[in-house]
């Protein structure tokens, strides 16, 4: 068998796929990498700016709960912290009396604000949950439908986040 007679089968079979639907599929597949890149990519740039804070809530909860980030996001972030205070004592505790030459995570913990505004994604029905609105001093009742998709401060729905009813998007 030659090469035409190879091409004209399998041009005559009905899963061969065209170039142009293979140069379809293999940019799908470069999309779905960079959206998987981009998100991970993000969720370590989280972890850095809030390492101590984060830090902070991993050693507060229970072995029973659900982990906050993975066993690698966990190694990643105790090298993070690990890193940086040494950097600090390099860079600048040394040189400072001995009162202040010391890095507490309490004084360089920067965290998540919660009146802070964030999108989420309803997994399941949560009816009464209060909302400040923002022109008055009343809280107004809504009503999260599965599904539906809001955005509402953070400190209002940190129930349901760990509840998993909602999730952040």
């Amino acid at each position: 068998m030659n090469l035409d007679e190879s091409l004209v089968e399998a041009e005559e079979d009905e899963n061969f796929l065209s170039s142009a639907e293979i140069l379809q599929q293999l940019n799908e597949v470069e999309r779905l990498k960079y959206v998987v890149t981009s998100y991970l990519r993000c969720r370590i740039q989280k972890i850095q700016r809030h390492s101590f804070f984060i830090n902070s809530l991993i050693e507060k909860r229970r072995s029973t709960d659900s982990p906050l980030v993975t066993p690698e996001e966990a190694k990643f972030l105790q090298d993070y912290i690990s890193t940086t205070k040494e950097h600090f004592d390099v860079l600048a505790l040394r040189r400072f009396p001995p009162n202040i030459s010391t890095l507490k995570p309490s004084e360089v913990n920067v965290s998540f604000q919660m009146g802070q505004s964030v999108f989420i994604r309803v997994l399941k029905d949560s009816p009464n949950v209060l909302v400040e609105d923002p022109g008055s001093s009343m809280d107004i009742d809504v009503e999260l439908r599965e599904g539906s998709r809001h955005l509402l401060p953070y400190k209002h729905i940190a129930d349901l986040v760990k509840s998993r009813n909602v999730a952040l998007l």
